[in-house]
């Protein structure tokens, strides 16, 4: 796909990289907010928002869109960027393709007649996604633990994509994983793989073997009940959004390290995240403009 007129706002390497990705194939290519990389030879920084809404048919925002529900995250602007001064200048029937786009502003995006479409919801993205997420979440273990990964008993909370993807590359690399399942589907996943489960009723009686802890489960699933039984000396790493899944006060109580690793692909991978990021807006553009644009 080339010929397209692409409007890049706010994100931070990930776009920059997305930006020069998608002139390689010939569109045009808008930005604003993105100050701190380096352009292209279409590559051209709008001097504001609206005049970057006003040449881009396709405008790709941040992963995540918003930080605290109120800017859009732009840690390479130098000023702040309202979300209500996009909704206000956002022409009526763009299409805006972000990451956790917050609720409340994606409604009022559409009675705007503007299409969000949100790419982490997408499961191509959340496939791909996981990757550097798992990867990164190993490197923080390596970085933080006196001792190997291989043959360290580990323990993956939540069997979705990224809890997938990391059981397997921590069990390729020697470590004796355990991955912890709430329904039948998953345990037989689990065993697919070649992976041992237990059940989250399970975890106050084994949760203390296990040094190395990862939580990859949006809700609370490491409470005070539960965490009063883990090895002062593990390490819990929560891969989760905000707000996680670890009692993080009742942890630093017991003198149990933590650490909520988000957003690690944008750090740990940017520029294959960005390739990554590339090839799902091709798939949503082919979906959306059947006919063309």
């Amino acid at each position: 796909m080339k010929n397209m007129k692409f409007t890049l706002i706010g994100g931070d390497l990930r776009n920059v990289k997305l930006a020069a990705l998608l002139e390689e194939r010939g569109n045009e290519v808008y930005t604003f907010g993105l100050e701190g990389g380096a352009g292209g030879k279409f590559f051209y920084r709008c001097n504001s928002m609206t005049e970057a809404f006003a040449r881009g048919d396709i405008i790709i925002g941040p992963i995540p869109f918003s930080q605290d529900g109120i800017k859009l995250n732009a840690p390479l602007h130098q000023a702040d960027v309202e979300l209500q001064d996009i909704l206000d200048n956002i022409p009526k029937g763009r299409l805006l393709i972000a990451g956790k786009v917050p609720a409340d502003f994606a409604r009022k995006l559409a009675d705007k007649n503007v299409k969000v479409i949100d790419i982490m919801d997408r499961d191509d993205m959340a496939i791909l996604n996981s990757i550097p997420t798992a990867e990164g979440a190993v490197q923080i273990a390596m970085e933080e633990l006196p001792v190997t990964i291989h043959n360290c008993k580990v323990m993956v909370l939540g069997l979705g994509k990224v809890g997938l993807t990391l059981a397997v590359l921590l069990k390729n690399i020697g470590a004796k994983v355990l991955v912890v399942v709430r329904n039948s589907r998953d345990i037989s996943r689990a065993a697919a793989f070649g992976l041992e489960c237990a059940t989250y009723e399970e975890l106050p009686l084994i949760i203390g073997e296990y040094k190395l802890l990862y939580n990859t489960v949006p809700a609370m699933v490491l409470d005070k009940n539960v965490l009063q039984f883990v090895a002062k000396d593990a390490l819990i790493i929560d891969l989760a959004s905000k707000p996680g899944g670890v009692d993080f006060e009742y942890a630093q109580y017991k003198g149990i390290k933590t650490i909520h690793a988000l957003s690690l692909p944008g750090k740990v991978a940017p520029v294959t995240t960005a390739m990554y990021m590339e090839t799902v807006i091709y798939n949503i553009i082919k979906e959306e403009y059947k006919g063309g644009i």
